[in-house]
């Protein structure tokens, strides 16, 4: 009970006046959709990324960005799968505060992913590299904790498997320094 009210006064806490400014952690998870052939499957997708952001003006932000993660996410045919491995991501974010504590970004850059074919008792992993672009909000909760909202879209180029596609729903929290 006592971790509860506590989380509630922290989500509760007026947010001060932020830049968006500075370097910055975050734990994330997603509703993740992957698809190829006509086919899609969704599974949970679960990342951690930090990244460094430059305030332009008074209300835009730059910044680069890393992250890694992997998923839930698999399709199967009978007891044939294609599931997906660990996703790498390095990738450019800009976004304009809309608010005190509300900034709005777009993000964008390179991809790359790992799937895996398990037919009978055989496995093989490819590595696939592909495009990653999205959008999303991102709330300011006090001068370090912060909360992101986000959809993600992937396209990757593989020579297995042709029209790979990844879609992501997510949200992050994070710490900034």
């Amino acid at each position: 009970m006592i971790i509860v009210g506590l989380a509630g006064l922290w989500l509760a806490a007026p947010a001060a006046a932020q830049d968006f400014t500075g370097p910055w952690v975050e734990g994330r998870l997603a509703w993740d959709n992957i698809g190829f052939a006509g086919v899609s499957r969704s599974g949970l997708a679960y990342a951690g990324g930090l990244g460094y952001d430059f305030r332009l003006g008074s209300k835009f932000v730059i910044g680069p960005q890393l992250g890694i993660g992997g998923s839930t996410a698999k399709i199967c045919a009978g007891s044939d799968c294609v599931r997906t491995g660990r996703d790498i991501e390095a990738l450019a974010r800009v976004g304009v505060k809309v608010e005190e504590a509300l900034l709005v970004y777009a993000l964008g850059g390179y991809v790359n992913g790992r799937l895996i074919a398990n037919v009978g008792s055989f496995s093989v992993g490819e590595n696939v590299d592909g495009y990653r672009l999205g959008l999303g909000a991102e709330i300011a909760y006090n001068r370090h904790f912060f909360g992101k909202v986000d959809y993600r879209y992937s396209s990757y180029d593989t020579n297995a498997i042709s029209g790979v596609n990844r879609h992501q729903v997510g949200v992050s929290l994070g710490y900034r320094f």
